[in-house]
């Protein structure tokens, strides 16, 4: 082998073993978490601690990215919590996706015949306010992992929309709880998490430090609105199913219409 041809394999090496030292990283601290969760007097049902596994592990992985280079403002900065004009228009994009997807699926249920399903707020394990806060924390710790660190570190190279296919599936096989529910559950529930990572890597294109603020608060809306008026925790396989052809029909209209936009961009600029 050529020195160059080294060069070139010592190159792909180190753009390479970030991505599975992060999903090692990420199950074994979330399992620590999860065994560390009934020591503290704090329900489940408002945060999970193994929400945070994506977090340690994106700080890990950079500190070791960084080692022997110039210090820079971590992933863990405030400066990613920028709320600016363009991140605060990106949130409420989102919030309209997730509005649509929701509305979506509630609709296909309808018209199967199947009832809603509406969480009573006396089922919530603390005040709502606690909840939505806590929600978002969790969601943000999530975010920092799979968003921030990972599908910003594979689109090098690569579209966002491929990146995004790619966390997603490592994202949603992250939720492995949910194999107790089923095969068909848990599928069901793999493709939702590629759809919505598609959405989120769309809406956070061009974010730059914005990029946790957009993530964390679509995240922490598709939470509250499963929680809110789809059964996804009790293992409702139909209600999954919905959910996840509507968030598919909806991430391919969203990367069609970007898809659109670039192409007539490209047009007027000729």
């Amino acid at each position: 082998m050529s020195h160059a041809q080294q060069r070139v394999a010592a190159t792909r090496a180190r753009e390479f073993w970030p991505v599975p030292l992060f999903t090692l990283l990420t199950w074994v601290v979330a399992g620590l978490l999860l065994a560390l969760q009934p020591m503290l007097p704090l329900d489940p049902g408002l945060l999970m601690l193994p929400q945070f596994g994506p977090a340690v592990a994106a700080v890990v992985v950079t500190v070791l990215l960084r080692r022997g280079r110039r210090p820079a403002a971590g992933p863990a900065s405030m400066r990613w919590l920028r709320p600016t004009r363009d991140v605060l228009v990106r949130c409420v994009t989102g919030a309209g996706l997730v509005v649509a997807v929701l509305g979506l699926s509630l609709g296909v249920l309808a018209l199967a015949g199947r009832p809603v399903h509406l969480t009573d707020a006396g089922q919530l394990a603390g005040p709502w306010w606690l909840l939505v806060v806590l929600q978002w924390v969790g969601a943000c710790g999530e975010e920092l992992g799979w968003r921030v660190f990972l599908q910003r570190r594979l689109e090098a190279g690569r579209s966002p929309v491929a990146a995004a296919v790619v966390v997603g599936v490592l994202w949603g096989a992250w939720h492995v709880q949910y194999l107790r529910f089923g095969a068909a559950f848990m599928t069901a529930f793999m493709v939702m998490t590629v759809a919505v990572s598609v959405i989120l890597a769309v809406l956070v294109s061009g974010a730059g430090t914005g990029t946790l603020l957009v993530a964390g608060t679509l995240h922490c809306l598709i939470n509250l609105g499963t929680l809110g008026v789809l059964d996804i925790e009790g293992g409702d396989v139909a209600g999954m199913t919905a959910l996840a052809g509507c968030s598919t029909a909806v991430a391919v209209a969203v990367a069609l219409a970007v898809a659109g936009h670039r192409v007539r961009r490209t047009e007027a600029v000729r």
